[in-house]
């Protein structure tokens, strides 16, 4: 029985969660550093944020994966994007 009580409970926090959205901040303009850019997740986030427009530090050990994603964040023309 608590195996069901627990699907059911998942089930209506998710629903919850669904239809409560938490509010989220607008980051247009806003300075955002990403550290460990070059890698994928790095690169992913970098190419997100820019999206929305934020201003990007980027930051890795290598200089050539850093350049790498500001060439791919570049090619995205976020509005108003600095990296």
């Amino acid at each position: 029985m608590d195996g069901l009580l627990g699907v059911v409970y998942l089930i209506l926090r998710s629903c919850l969660c669904i239809v409560l959205r938490p509010h989220t901040k607008p980051i247009d303009g806003e300075l955002v550093l990403i550290t460990g850019s070059g890698g994928a997740p790095g690169r992913c986030f970098a190419q997100e944020f820019s999206k929305h427009g934020a201003e990007l530090v980027l930051w890795d050990i290598s200089g050539k994966t850093i350049e790498e994603t500001a060439k791919l964040v570049r090619a995205q023309e976020g509005p108003g994007t600095r990296v």
